[in-house]
């Protein structure tokens, strides 16, 4: 069972939550909240799973929230803006979902949590950071927070990182994106990148730091789908 809150400055939102989470049988909606104050007294006494979290709130935006008050449980963003979109992923988002929020969609973000939770047991409750790739005859290992972005060359991938290096590794992009956690997605034929590094998106090209990256035809509906763009 996903115990979870919901925090939204809109009781309307609040009980459409209250409704969706009802009809979802793996969680359980212990209390929603119209302000922050409340939320916070309560998650230092009961820490939750999931939070359903609104952007756009007087208090205190839900990206401040999640960063200041609920970092150790996953987080699912609720709002009718679709501009915070890369900021909500930059803290490692499970979903952002847009208002009016529609019950597939809803089910869709809450399948990702349930994943997330059962790998993160599944790691025995640690945070999954590294993989360990063949790269040079050597087994090593690849911190995941330092990926800037995955390039497929042929039968063989090239990781870079924000350390300036790259490491070239004899697997598919099709074999190394299943073994990866859900920040990271495939953009492109040739190009795998995690969410969380995403600083922009213009047109069908991500900007990561200074590098663009080119969106594939055959991969748009599922990126946008995720990004809301």
């Amino acid at each position: 069972m996903i115990q979870c809150i919901a925090l939204d400055d809109d009781p309307l939102a609040l009980e459409l939550i209250r409704d969706y989470c009802s009809s979802i049988p793996y969680l359980e909606l212990q209390r929603t909240f119209t302000k922050s104050d409340d939320a916070i007294r309560y998650l230092k006494h009961f820490p939750v799973d999931l939070l359903f979290l609104d952007v756009q709130m007087p208090e205190m935006r839900g990206t401040d929230f999640y960063k200041k008050f609920a970092l150790g449980s996953m987080v699912i963003f609720t709002t009718a803006y679709s501009e915070f979109a890369v900021e909500a992923f930059n803290v490692r988002a499970i979903d952002y979902l847009q208002k009016p929020l529609e019950f597939n969609r809803f089910l869709k973000g809450c399948e990702k949590a349930k994943m997330h939770l059962e790998y993160r047991k599944l790691c025995k409750g640690s945070e999954y950071d590294f993989i360990h790739l063949r790269s040079n005859y050597s087994l090593v290992r690849i911190m995941l927070p330092e990926i800037l972005y995955i390039e497929s060359i042929d039968d063989h991938i090239k990781i870079y990182q924000s350390n300036k290096k790259m490491l070239l590794s004899a697997t598919r992009l099709k074999d190394i994106v299943v073994k990866l956690p859900i920040d990271f997605i495939r953009v492109h034929n040739s190009y795998i990148v995690p969410f969380s590094r995403i600083w922009a998106v213009k047109g069908k090209t991500i900007f990561i730091e200074e590098i663009e990256i080119p969106i594939g035809k055959k991969y748009e509906k599922d990126f946008f789908s995720r990004i809301h763009l």
